[in-house]
């Protein structure tokens, strides 16, 4: 999920506060067991959010955006825009277990820049 959404029938995009998604240590132990030791001990930093959270831009993404890793900072923050397909949408469930559910979203179309102000001021200007 991205941090905003398009309501439906609204061209104006409404932005989600991703801080609520973060995740607990037992949440995080759960959703990437192999980042802790057989005592539950994390192996490195700790990751804050669930899988399919983040936006991975490998060699042949980066140079056609014209970009380099060179031109990023670990936790930098940066301004995204993008223009997604919905590919998969899955809703599974099984009896005695929680609800699976997806959305698979393919990037058509992706903007980043340096932010210039806040993400809010940015995608409301007038």
């Amino acid at each position: 999920m991205s941090p905003f959404l398009f309501l439906k029938g609204s061209r104006m995009p409404h932005l989600t506060d991703t801080k609520k998604m973060e995740l607990s240590l037992e949440e995080a132990k759960k959703e990437f067991p192999f980042d802790f030791d057989e005592k539950g001990k994390p192996h490195d930093k700790v990751r804050k959010f669930p899988h399919g959270l983040e936006i991975r831009l490998g060699n042949a993404a980066l140079k056609k955006l014209g970009m380099k890793s060179s031109d990023f900072n670990l936790e930098g923050k940066l301004a995204v825009y993008a223009l997604v397909t919905v590919e998969r949408i899955r809703h599974e469930e099984v009896l005695g277990e929680d609800p699976e559910m997806s959305v698979e979203l393919q990037i058509t179309e992706l903007s980043v820049s340096d932010p210039q102000g806040s993400l809010e001021d940015l995608m409301f200007k007038s």
